[in-house]
């Protein structure tokens, strides 16, 4: 008897499917947007316009909570610098990072002040405003104006942590021996 007839090979096509789409990337502006809006207009008050964010709760912190928002404000500044943003409004930014650090420094007042004044927001929307590209190449004088108010952005906010700290070393010495 003859071998039993072998069917003819048959080809099998597959498809791979990608798991997911592929994530859009997030740029530097969205984050700071998303920055701006969790550190002043997360939380809606029930019945009023009003709203705030993390900063004034993160400033409720004594000593730690107003520097580090105060240094986390500074990542605007860098990124108003890359968009060639002029140096007065990049003055005006760092003045509101110190502004709102300085005055957060106040027990309860300087949180009343975080939930009004929302630092983050403003310096956000200046950053909107007139970082539009630049106008012509940085200059030595550019950044060292630019590093400077952002130094003294980090500064401020963390000689604040590190008096207050101290302050507290002092308290618990004195409390307990």
């Amino acid at each position: 008897m003859p071998p039993p007839a072998v069917p003819p090979a048959k080809e099998i096509d597959f498809e791979v499917v990608a798991p997911r789409a592929p994530v859009a990337r997030t740029t530097v502006d969205e984050w700071l947007r998303l920055l701006a809006f969790a550190m002043d207009n997360l939380v809606r008050i029930p019945g009023t316009g009003r709203r705030f964010g993390l900063d004034p709760i993160i400033g409720l912190i004594p000593g730690l909570g107003d520097g580090t928002t105060g240094v986390a404000g500074v990542l605007t500044i860098l990124r108003a610098a890359q968009r060639g943003v002029p140096r007065l409004i990049i003055a005006r930014m760092a003045l509101n990072i110190l502004l709102d650090s300085g005055v957060g420094a106040i027990p309860v007042a300087g949180d009343a002040f975080s939930f009004w004044f929302k630092s983050f927001q403003r310096n956000y929307q200046l950053l909107e405003e007139f970082g539009h590209g630049r106008t012509r190449p940085p200059t030595l004088g550019d950044r060292l104006f630019v590093w400077t108010f952002a130094a003294l952005a980090v500064a401020v906010p963390l000689a604040a942590i590190v008096l207050m700290s101290a302050l507290w070393y002092q308290l618990f010495k004195w409390l307990f021996g």
